[in-house]
């Protein structure tokens, strides 16, 4: 009986980028002093030093990277990071660290340094209260859309403030209802009918209304003095548009 052939399967190299980032992560996991040099990177570029610092397990590192707010901000508004961020934040997370309770902290604190214009901490705070929403942080989560809720009232009442507080208690009602807070997220979805103009007995009268209904919300949120421009987004792989990424809102 001839031999068996043994069949020798070759292992397929890695190509050039991805020996190139390896490189760079195994240098930087040396040389943490030039952590600071990632910042000049694109945000593709980037988040793919991040999944590869995943790859080889070199999770201190890409804790520290994350934990910084401005840096995840950056993530989070890239339209192709949503899936490896969440993969990258859980693995942080799971590797010991409070990532999800500093982000949040650092969002507060950006608040009361009232060192950010206002509008550009409510964007924030809708991306990080949403992405934390998705990945299941409840409790820090609804810390940083209530500092967004409070911003957005402080702002002047009209119809392109009103859509910021609307979309900030859509998910702050979301994050309440997932984390049980009942009697909060009742108090949300309250703001959400006055700033709509529409009685808190409104679920009684959906089926006989629903058209006066639709003419009173969408009123509520038409003003001739609130023409606010989009700005389309300069972020890279976004095409010029005026949303990019699931937690970024228009500019």
């Amino acid at each position: 009986m001839a031999d068996a052939v043994s069949v020798q399967v070759k292992k397929i190299p890695d190509n050039l980028y991805v020996v190139c980032l390896t490189n760079l992560v195994n240098y930087i996991q040396k040389s943490k002093c030039e952590r600071n040099e990632l910042r000049s990177l694109p945000d593709s570029v980037l988040m793919d030093i991040y999944s590869r610092m995943l790859a080889e397990k070199r999770l201190c590192v890409l804790g520290a990277e994350l934990s910084e707010l401005d840096m995840f901000e950056r993530l989070m508004r890239y339209s192709g990071a949503q899936l490896r961020l969440l993969q990258c934040f859980q693995a942080v997370i799971e590797h010991g660290t409070k990532l999800s309770t500093e982000l949040a902290n650092g969002y507060l604190a950006r608040c009361c340094a009232n060192q950010h214009p206002r509008n550009s901490l409510i964007q924030l705070g809708l991306r990080l209260g949403g992405f934390l929403n998705e990945a299941g942080w409840y409790a820090d989560a609804q810390r940083v859309l209530l500092r967004c809720r409070d911003l957005c009232l402080a702002q002047p009442k009209t119809a392109h403030y009103k859509r910021l507080t609307l979309e900030c208690c859509h998910r702050l009602l979301n994050t309440q209802s997932a984390y049980c807070c009942f009697p909060a997220a009742a108090e949300t979805y309250a703001l959400a009918l006055r700033l709509l103009g529409l009685p808190p007995d409104i679920t009684a009268k959906i089926s006989d209304e629903r058209f006066s209904i639709a003419m009173t919300c969408y009123s509520a949120l038409q003003t001739d003095d609130d023409q606010v421009p989009k700005v389309p987004c300069k972020e890279e792989a976004c095409g010029g548009g005026t949303r990019c990424g699931e937690w970024r809102l228009s500019a």
